[in-house]
C-alpha cells in the first residue's frame, strides 16, 4: 500500500513539475536551427534599396569583411542571378530543399547565389542570409544580368565608380 501511496506521489509530481515552465513558440529560422545577426546589409540594385540579415556563420562573417562589394550578377534557371567571388569564401553547403525568395547563398566556395523565387532543390549550398521583404524582387531583378551593390550599414565605406 506504501509502495502504491509513493507511485501516486511521484506521478503527481512529475506532471506538476512538467508543467511549471512556460513555454513560446520559435520562430521559423530558430526552428530550423538558423541564428540570424544583427548586423544589417544594404543591398542596392538599380533604385530599389533592400536590407539583408547575415546568418550567425563564418561565411556571413567573412562575406561582410569584403564588402563594399559591387558585382554583375547573370541570370539562370529563371530564379536566381549569380556572380562568382575574386576570392573564395568559408564553405559548409548544407541539403537546403527548399530556396525562399530572397536568400543569399553560397554555391561551391566563390559563387555567390540571390534567388528570386520560392522552389525546390536537390543542391547544396552554404546560406549567407535573406533579403527583408523581397515580394518584389523577382520583378526588379528582371530576366538579364544586373549590377548590385552589397554595403555594411552604419560603414563609412563608399562604393568607387566603375
Amino acid at each position: 500500500m506504501k509502495v502504491l501511496n509513493y507511485c501516486k506521489v511521484f506521478i503527481i509530481s512529475l506532471f506538476l513539475f512538467s508543467a511549471c515552465g512556460e513555454t513560446k513558440p520559435a520562430s521559423a529560422e530558430q526552428s530550423k536551427g538558423v541564428s540570424t545577426m544583427t548586423t544589417e546589409i544594404s543591398v542596392q540594385i538599380g533604385e530599389h534599396r533592400f536590407e539583408l540579415f547575415l546568418l550567425n556563420n563564418e561565411t556571413a562573417l567573412e562575406f561582410k569583411k569584403i564588402l563594399p562589394l559591387k558585382i554583375r550578377m547573370i541570370e539562370l534557371n529563371g530564379n536566381e542571378k549569380y556572380s562568382y567571388l575574386t576570392k573564395p569564401l568559408p564553405a559548409s553547403p548544407k541539403n537546403i530543399t527548399e530556396i525562399k525568395t530572397g536568400d543569399l547563398m553560397l554555391f561551391s566556395d566563390d559563387c555567390l547565389v540571390l534567388f528570386y523565387k520560392d522552389f525546390k532543390t536537390s543542391y547544396r549550398y552554404t546560406p549567407i542570409g535573406r533579403l527583408r521583404n523581397p515580394q518584389k524582387l523577382s520583378e526588379i531583378l528582371g530576366k538579364d544580368s544586373v549590377e548590385i551593390s552589397f554595403i555594411s550599414q552604419g560603414s563609412n565605406n563608399a562604393l568607387s565608380p566603375e
